[in-house]
């Protein structure tokens, strides 16, 4: 199977399992351009005000929580 298409079918099960997706989009180095997208576990995802958090176990609280802030295309 393609990488395409693996990306495509875990955005497919978790929009029906969980009604939403979660992707980690890398830009390159100059910043005009997405150099990498990479599939988040939608059930590791939390959001808060203006940023998005993940954990691989939110029961855990010796789990590092990874910061991420929203896409923005023009950045």
């Amino acid at each position: 199977m393609r990488a395409d298409d693996e990306l495509f079918e875990k955005i497919c099960t978790d929009f029906a399992i969980h009604g939403g997706y979660a992707l980690n989009v890398i830009w390159n180095r100059a910043g005009d351009k997405i150099a990498e997208i990479y599939h988040l576990p939608f059930q590791t995802i939390r959001k808060g005000k203006d940023k998005y958090f993940y954990s691989e176990d939110w029961g855990n609280r010796k789990c590092d929580i990874i910061e991420y802030v929203p896409f923005n295309p023009t950045t």
